[in-house]
């Protein structure tokens, strides 16, 4: 978790203890990137609040999305949208300066990740396995 700034240390070395502290971890990260950056990142989107009309038409902040899952490397969670422009307006063009919506939200709520992990971290399940501990490291 060292892209956090935190690392976790799991003292019972089995596949089981990885397992219940890589699924602790995962759904931590479900819960705060869908009930809390998402809807920040929808509140800080740039470019009006009503839907348009046209069944081919998306505001950006309508069509963001969250996706959580599991990889070699480690949980991973990334927000993304599907207007075909969130991109230029998180980062700007030649023609357009930044709106930056997604940086924000996710900075907003970097604690709350790290408490979430922390809170599921300490879950029973855990408890029995070993010793979990998330450890916040310089960025």
């Amino acid at each position: 978790m060292s892209d956090l700034g935190a690392t976790v240390e799991i003292t019972l070395r089995t596949r089981e203890a990885y397992n219940a502290a890589y699924d602790a971890i995962l759904e931590a990260l479900h819960l705060v990137f869908e009930g809390k950056i998402l809807p920040d990142a929808k509140e800080l989107s740039p470019v009006g609040h009503e839907p348009l009309k046209g069944e081919h038409f998306i505001r950006n902040r309508e069509s963001l999305k969250v996706n959580v899952f599991g990889t070699r490397r480690g949980p991973f969670a990334k927000l993304y949208s599907t207007s075909g422009h969130g991109g230029f307006l998180e980062l700007g063009t030649i023609h357009m300066s930044a709106q930056p919506y997604v940086w924000p939200a996710f900075q907003m709520n970097l604690g709350n990740i790290l408490l979430q992990i922390k809170e599921s971290l300490s879950g029973p399940e855990l408890g029995e396995l070993g010793r979990v501990v998330l450890q916040e490291t310089e960025r």
